[in-house]
């Protein structure tokens, strides 16, 4: 169980789940956005992750992506952060991020997972709200919930 309070770390998949109606996750990607702070959770993001939601976001259906113009993509940004607090980086982010990529042994696109991780342990943020578990197996020791299962915590 979350306590109240608690920052909540939403990762990329959670914004494009709340922006894409198709998702059978969206309206549980909606209420973790939009009611989290009503619950006592703090949703907060990094500007890694808007910046990965841009990239999905304004690319081509064709090409695994919501078709968006950028400026529609720009104006959900905006809408997020009226729920999610933005984490500055830090200067621990980079130490944290090596520790975890020497640790796990992550390579490639992990390592943009790894980066997550490593922003969160600079912030102190325990808590993962993500609908891909898997990609953050074995990368530090945070507690991670899908929206299905956070939902159920609201």
């Amino acid at each position: 169980m979350i306590p109240a309070g608690e920052p909540v770390f939403v990762d990329t998949n959670i914004l494009l789940g709340a922006c894409d109606e198709s998702r059978v996750t969206h309206g549980d990607c909606v209420k973790v956005i939009s009611q989290s702070g009503e619950s006592g959770f703090h949703p907060v993001t990094s500007t890694q992750v808007l910046r990965e939601f841009l990239v999905v976001a304004t690319r081509p259906e064709s090409a695994n992506g919501l078709s968006l113009q950028t400026t529609e993509a720009l104006e959900n940004i905006t809408e997020f952060q009226r729920f999610c607090a933005l984490l500055e980086p830090r200067p621990s982010d980079w130490p944290n991020l090596k520790k975890l990529i020497v640790a796990s042994r992550v390579s490639g696109k992990r390592i943009h997972d790894a980066n997550i991780i490593a922003a969160m342990m600079s912030n102190g943020v325990d808590w993962l709200i993500t609908d891909n578990p898997a990609d953050f197996k074995n990368l530090g020791s945070v507690n991670v919930l899908t929206s299905t299962k956070y939902k159920e915590l609201l």
